[in-house]
């Protein structure tokens, strides 16, 4: 999943990711939620979510931290799936801290 996003401001801010697993399989990660820019080239912030960081059958925020040093377009937010559960992704929210 990518979304491309402008961030106009320099600053702090956190990318709510709302998602949910069920037929969570074994103790291995689940994703990886990462959020860069200029098309993937700068890493602004990575996790690994697992069994542990998401409620089965009920949706929840996961939410990254992150910090801009300048000015970004092309700003990407992803999930990569690497299976062990079922995933559901509803959407992202990005709020200014």
């Amino acid at each position: 999943m990518i979304a491309n996003v402008l961030l106009r401001s320099i600053s702090f801010f956190i990318a709510g990711f709302k998602i949910k697993a069920d037929n969570l399989k074994n103790d291995n990660p689940i994703a990886k939620l990462d959020v860069v820019a200029d098309w993937g080239t700068t890493k602004l912030a990575e996790m690994e979510i697992d069994k542990d960081d998401v409620s089965s059958g009920e949706y929840a925020y996961i939410d990254l931290d992150f910090k801009t040093l300048k000015r970004y377009s092309n700003v990407e937010f992803r999930i990569y799936y690497y299976g062990n559960a079922d995933l559901y992704f509803e959407k992202i929210l990005l709020k200014e801290k």
